[in-house]
């Protein structure tokens, strides 16, 4: 699949937002929403995949969580189009310094492998929503809580989000081909 087939795809389903009133206000919705939900995922795990750390992305990443409108939805199509033209990755300004860690493995030898911590999150973006991510995080902010406490508390967390989201999130991890070059 390449980037062209996505905005084509996303120009397609951009055409099927229909508008709908309400004592509310005015909503849209895709005439497809599942055809829309496969088309967001795919095109949030290619862009990760083919511009890790760019900050398009993220700008994307939360168009995709707003409730959709014509607006956004030229925002985020106008979003691939920039990456198809321009693809070279354009960090944010914090992008500048990635924070590391570092993992010492004793076997017979002891090996320090850096692994950026942007693969992690990147994949815990792609699987968790917002609200999911503050609800792990404030566990592990939590300052009454063990460490050990800490680590059950987030497994039963992510177990609660669904069956196959923590195995989704090192799938993400382990298929980002940046990950690879760190071993």
């Amino acid at each position: 699949m390449e980037l062209e087939d996505l905005i084509q795809q996303g120009r397609s389903l951009q055409n099927s937002l229909q508008q709908h009133r309400s004592e509310w206000g005015v909503t849209y919705r895709h005439l497809n929403q599942d055809a829309y939900e496969g088309w967001l995922m795919l095109t949030k795990r290619y862009i990760n995949t083919q511009f890790p750390g760019d900050k398009s992305v993220l700008e994307f990443e939360e168009l995709s969580e707003e409730s959709a409108t014509p607006k956004l939805f030229a925002k985020m199509l106008g979003i691939l189009e920039a990456l198809q033209v321009l693809p070279d990755v354009v960090k944010d300004s914090q992008g500048e310094t990635q924070p590391v860690v570092t993992i010492n493995n004793t076997q017979n030898q002891t090996q320090s492998q850096s692994v950026l911590i942007e693969i992690f999150v990147d994949a815990l973006h792609e699987e968790l929503s917002r609200k999911q991510i503050r609800e792990v995080k404030e566990i592990a902010e939590n300052t009454n809580l063990t460490h050990e406490e800490k680590k059950s508390s987030i497994l039963n967390k992510i177990k609660d989000f669904g069956i196959d989201t923590l195995s989704n999130i090192v799938a993400n991890v382990l298929t980002n081909p940046a990950i690879w070059n760190n071993f």
